[in-house]
């Protein structure tokens, strides 16, 4: 039986069967986890402020910025939008040997309870 050159395309090829695809889909979201957090620190903008402007939750844009969640082209917009950016900037691979982009000082916020000062013990008979 002769060797037959194969008809599938390079991409049919490095895809087979999906083990590829989750290759690719690692690196995109690793792309958007990179230049978001480098987008969203240029600015000094928080995770926080950033979810509020674009209608999102905090634990979400955190999420895609450790490359754990797969966005929809609508949130991408979102983010676009409230960064200033077009959406392939989140795709643009670093310059090799540039160093990761990091969190901005201070980290989150304290929970409020550490916040608020307590107040002094009510007096015996002292209404409120």
């Amino acid at each position: 039986m002769g060797s037959r050159a194969s008809t599938k395309s390079p991409w049919a090829e490095r895809h087979e069967g999906g083990r590829g695809m989750e290759r690719d889909r690692m690196r995109a979201s690793q792309l958007l986890a990179w230049n978001l957090r480098r987008h969203r620190v240029y600015r000094g903008i928080s995770q926080e402020r950033l979810a509020a402007g674009a209608a999102m939750a905090r634990g979400y844009v955190a999420r895609m910025e450790r490359g754990l969640e797969n966005p929809t082209l609508g949130a991408l917009d979102r983010l676009s939008e409230a960064l200033s950016v077009p959406v392939a900037e989140f795709f643009i691979a670093p310059v090799e040997g540039e160093p990761p982009p990091q969190p901005l000082r201070g980290g989150r916020p304290r929970k409020l309870a550490e916040q608020v000062t307590t107040a002094p013990p009510l007096v015996p008979g002292e209404r409120t």
